[in-house]
C-alpha cells in the first residue's frame, strides 16, 4: 500500500473518531444530590471524631477507620 493511501486511511480514521471522542470528552458527570440521612450521618462522624480526639493522649496516632455501614 501507498504512503499516499496510508495517510488519507489515517485521516478518514481520525476525522470518523473526533466527533465521538469530543461528545464522550464532553459530557459531565451527572452531581448526586446527598441526602438529609447522609449529611447527618457524616456530620455524627465528624463529632464524634472531634469527641474522641480531646480525650486521646495521642490523637495524631489513632486509626479512626471511618466507614459506611
Amino acid at each position: 500500500m501507498s504512503e499516499n493511501k496510508k495517510l488519507v486511511l489515517v485521516l478518514v480514521a481520525l476525522l470518523i473518531m473526533a466527533p465521538f471522542v469530543w461528545m464522550f470528552w464532553s459530557i459531565q458527570p451527572e452531581e448526586r444530590e446527598i441526602s438529609q440521612a447522609e449529611r447527618d450521618a457524616s456530620n455524627l462522624r465528624y463529632e464524634c471524631r472531634e469527641r474522641l480526639a480531646g480525650v486521646l493522649h495521642d490523637p495524631s496516632s489513632a486509626q479512626w477507620g471511618i466507614r459506611d455501614d
